[in-house]
């Protein structure tokens, strides 16, 4: 890893547990509006209590028109989508909800990069994520090595599995186009809660 990247932190909506997550060094702060997600944010603590943190609203197969409506009441400021979206889809969603758009993609050894080509022009980043029986949330780790095969121009953050011990393998990175990392399952206490202070020392050793 030769230059700092970001860290989002997903699958929050305990507020004391937000409260504390604002202390911390991290840049984006993730809430799911899946409703079978065991981490589904129904009503997540509203931007005073994030401060300076991006918000990123977390959807699956959604329909456009609810998207917005959610974006509008939660205050987002990227929309993450995690399902079958198509590229029109996320044209469209870039256009009526004026915010930032990340496409999510479940890898592994079978998945073909070059599909990407078609997503290039309409999102601001894709997140690559470990293929499993959820959407996302599985805490499986996908081989990062897969990586070289992306080469692309759109940034990328990475997810899946990443755990406290996660440090050093992520520090070897040395992607282009590679700009955060997303920590959710691994750092929790239960779905939906993290754990404060293992995220502490992970963004300390990391950052180090």
């Amino acid at each position: 890893m030769s230059r700092p990247i970001s860290i989002k932190v997903c699958g929050m909506r305990d507020l004391k547990n937000v409260q504390l997550l604002t202390g911390l060094e991290v840049r984006y702060i993730g809430f799911i509006f899946y409703p079978k997600s065991p981490r589904y944010a129904e009503d997540p603590p509203g931007r005073t209590d994030t401060c300076q943190l991006k918000r990123v609203g977390v959807f699956v197969d959604a329909e456009i028109r609810d998207i917005v409506r959610k974006k509008a009441i939660h205050d987002l400021d990227i929309i993450q989508v995690h399902g079958q979206e198509n590229p029109k889809y996320c044209y469209e969603l870039k256009q009526r909800t004026h915010a930032g758009v990340w496409k999510a993609f479940r890898i592994d050894d079978r998945f073909d990069f070059n599909q990407l080509d078609a997503f290039e022009d309409v999102v601001d980043a894709f997140l690559f994520d470990a293929k499993g029986v959820q959407p996302g949330g599985n805490g499986i780790r996908f081989d990062w090595s897969l990586l070289d095969n992306y080469r692309g121009a759109t940034p990328f953050l990475l997810s899946g599995g990443i755990d406290p011990g996660a440090v050093a393998s992520i520090r070897a990175l040395d992607h282009p186009r590679l700009i955060g990392i997303d920590l959710n399952s691994r750092f929790e206490i239960e779905p939906g809660v993290k754990d404060i202070p293992q995220l502490q020392n992970f963004i300390d050793e990391l950052y180090r």
